[in-house]
């Protein structure tokens, strides 16, 4: 494993390395996950094309975005809850 070093700016903005860009294959403008575990921080590349397609039925059946919004947060949460329980 290779280690690099990081700086928070005073916008609390970090930047990552191109090596690691390249092999991880991450562009510009791409969304994603980041996650606590203990002292560290997990970051992992976001695919929201599952929640297009959701806004999209929900568009479809004139829901609202909101709603469908809160009901996956919600979800997400539990789940956590959930890995953290049985881990324990």
């Amino acid at each position: 494993m290779t280690t690099h070093l990081a700086t928070l700016s005073s916008k609390y903005q970090i930047t990552i390395p191109v090596d690691i860009l390249q092999k991880l294959g991450w562009k510009g403008g791409q969304k994603f996950s980041l996650f606590l575990e203990g002292n560290s921080l997990i970051i992992k590349s976001y695919k929201d094309n599952i929640l297009t397609d959701i806004h999209k039925l929900t568009n479809s059946y004139n829901l609202p975005k909101i709603k469908v919004e809160e009901a996956l947060n919600q979800t997400r949460s539990q789940n956590q809850s959930q890995k953290y329980k049985y881990e324990n």
